[in-house]
């Protein structure tokens, strides 16, 4: 929501891209206009599955959600943080980002997913919501 912090990564007080402690949605009961923190994952996607835009139901509604991720710690733990890449429409550059992380760490295809997400069809076998594509 444009928050940031000067000197980039911030501190406790100040994580860019989100609400300090106090502000947060659980603490402000609701879920818009604040953020999630770690420990409430499940909260924060069970508040972007209800989310509706008021002119379609719930299941059609245009959804946009962020996540904020300190990349130190992924950087330090490369590639094994790393479980799967994941598309909503376009493969193309999920497929191009995969295989350029396949070939830096040595990787086989089968140890990093592709997956299609598709939250519109999260419904049953016939059409569910993640599909593994490669």
């Amino acid at each position: 929501m444009g928050k940031t912090c000067g000197g980039g990564y911030g501190d406790a007080h100040c994580i860019p891209g989100c609400s300090p402690p106090g502000q947060q949605c659980q603490d402000v009961r609701h879920s818009w206009s604040c953020s999630w923190p770690p420990s409430h994952l499940a909260d924060c996607m069970r508040a972007q599955l209800q989310t509706s835009d008021g002119a379609r139901p719930i299941a059609q509604a245009v959804r946009h959600n962020e996540i904020v991720i300190d990349t130190r710690s992924i950087e330090a733990h490369l590639p094994r943080v790393v479980s799967g890449f994941f598309f909503v429409q376009d493969a193309s550059k999920a497929r191009l980002a995969r295989s350029n992380f396949i070939a830096a760490y040595g990787l086989e295809p089968g140890q990093v997913p592709l997956v299609k997400m598709d939250f519109s069809a999260a419904g049953g076998e016939a059409d569910p919501a993640f599909t593994l594509v490669a």
